[in-house]
């Protein structure tokens, strides 16, 4: 599984990110954060549960909206980039866990 290693450093990196992000109060980090979980929901489509629990996890540990805003736009905007994207490529609109991880290829 080629996929492997890059999913467990999205996931690293979305946990790094999402650490230092509450720490700073940054939202270039929760940005950041967002990037990572979008990345890792296209290669390990299991992985779309992180975009719920970071949410929750920043809300209750930062008590600020746009910190739990930034990450999930920022992943959802990833996503839906992929889906237009998959989109135009194939001429139907194709779910994320179609191919498996096959649709990054």
């Amino acid at each position: 599984m080629a996929s492997t290693g890059s999913a467990a450093a999205l996931l690293l990196g979305g946990l790094y990110f999402a650490i230092r992000a509450i720490r700073a109060r940054s939202v270039g980090l929760a940005a950041a954060v967002g990037l990572c979980l979008g990345a890792l929901s296209l290669i390990r489509p299991s992985s779309v549960l992180f975009v719920l629990v970071v949410p929750v996890y920043f809300l209750l540990n930062t008590r600020q909206v746009r910190m739990v805003f930034v990450p999930v736009a920022v992943c959802s905007l990833l996503i839906a980039v992929w889906l237009v994207k998959a989109h135009s490529l194939t001429g139907r609109w194709v779910l994320i866990n179609e191919a498996n991880s096959e649709n990054l290829f």
